[in-house]
Formats: C-alpha cells, sequence, structure tokens
C-alpha cells in the first residue's frame, strides 16, 4: 500500500487512486493460488475499480501530504512550489534567510503550519504556539499571545499555508524562536492561499 501512495509503480501505472483502490479491493478478497491465477485476479479488480472510478491519480497536495505522512519528510517537491510566484511578489523572506545567523531577523517569512498547540496563560487566557515549516529541512517555533492568536485563530490550522510577521527572542533557555511582529499595525497572518488569489487575477 505505502509503495502505491509514494509512487513505486508510477513507470507501470501512474494511476496511484485507482491502483490503490484496485490493491485493497484485491487484499481484502485475494484467494489462493498460482501466480498467474493471482495476477488474473487482480487484473479483473483492476478493470472493475477502472470502470467504477476512471483513472485517477492523487493531486499533488495529497502527493507531499502522503509523503510526510509515511516518511516525514518531502522528497518530491514542496509545498511552497505554488506560491513561488507570490512569495517573489511580496518579497518573502525564506525561515532560512532569517535564522541563518547567530542572531536571527525579524521579516515576513512563509511556511506550513505543522503544529498549532494552544495554552492557557495563568490568568486563563488562551496562547498559542505554532511549529512552521519551509517545506523542506527547516522548522521553527512561533508564539502568539492571547490577543493576536484570538484574532488569527480561524485561519492557524495544520498544514495550512501562510505568510507571517515575526521577529526573534530569546526564550527561558537562551535559545532563539520567534514573536508575532507587533511593530505596525497591518496583517500579521494571512493564508498563502488568499494571498495567490488576490496577485494572479
Amino acid at each position: 500500500e505505502a509503495l502505491i501512495k509514494t509512487g513505486t509503480f508510477d513507470s507501470l501505472y501512474p494511476h496511484r487512486q485507482t491502483l490503490l483502490a484496485a490493491y485493497t479491493k484485491w487484499n481484502a478478497n485475494k484467494k489462493q493460488g498460482t501466480y498467474e491465477e493471482k495476477k488474473a485476479f487482480f487484473e479483473k479488480r483492476l478493470t472493475d475499480i477502472e470502470h467504477d472510478i476512471g483513472l485517477v491519480d492523487f493531486d499533488d497536495d495529497q502527493k507531499l501530504e502522503i509523503e510526510l505522512e509515511l516518511f516525514g519528510f518531502y522528497f518530491s517537491g514542496s509545498p511552497m512550489d505554488k506560491y513561488e510566484k507570490v512569495i517573489k511578489k511580496l518579497k518573502l523572506k525564506s525561515i532560512v534567510d532569517l535564522t541563518k545567523s547567530k542572531r536571527w531577523k525579524k521579516g515576513s517569512t512563509y511556511g506550513v503550519l505543522t503544529k498549532v498547540h494552544e495554552h492557557k496563560t495563568k490568568k486563563g487566557n488562551t496562547m498559542c504556539f505554532l511549529g512552521l515549516s519551509d517545506g523542506l529541512d527547516t522548522t521553527v517555533s512561533v508564539t502568539l499571545w492571547p490577543e493576536i492568536y484570538h484574532k488569527y485563530k480561524s485561519i492557524l490550522k495544520v498544514n495550512n499555508a501562510v505568510a507571517i510577521k515575526v521577529r526573534p527572542e530569546k526564550d527561558n533557555r537562551g535559545d532563539w524562536c520567534f514573536m508575532i511582529d507587533e511593530s505596525d499595525e497591518k496583517k500579521k497572518i494571512m493564508l498563502l492561499d488568499d494571498l495567490k488569489k488576490k496577485y494572479n487575477r
């Protein structure tokens, strides 16, 4: 199943969803017999599935989600690839650009939300810790105080791609982390899908 999902058989049969459905149906009802008999039985299941749902593949986003789920990283691309134009248009900095020096920099960056963890403050308000990934191999933590979290909570979902204004700060252990940059009145967090629609008109 994992081999089908990740494209091992693409050179033989590139329609992964159709092949996976056929395999699932065959595996649930597989029969004893010779190799040729088993092969014929599977081919019959595949023909049935092709007739039912057609030749269907996973889209690019689904393929990347499967890679992350099964392997913990992306290898066929990055979820940021489809936002390349808007990233350049808005001159967003990569996470690496902001964190490559000993002293992290503030700026507008982008990434995929890998974690949205709520935490109650001593006053009973809800703040949030985000995991922000560049879609490759760098992930950072971003802290949102209650007022900011309440304002943007509706768009802060795991797997959402966002543009976000951050500033660096050291945590209790002396390690760098990011906070939301509140130094201006502009939006602090925006969905890249919304920005893509806006600038691709």
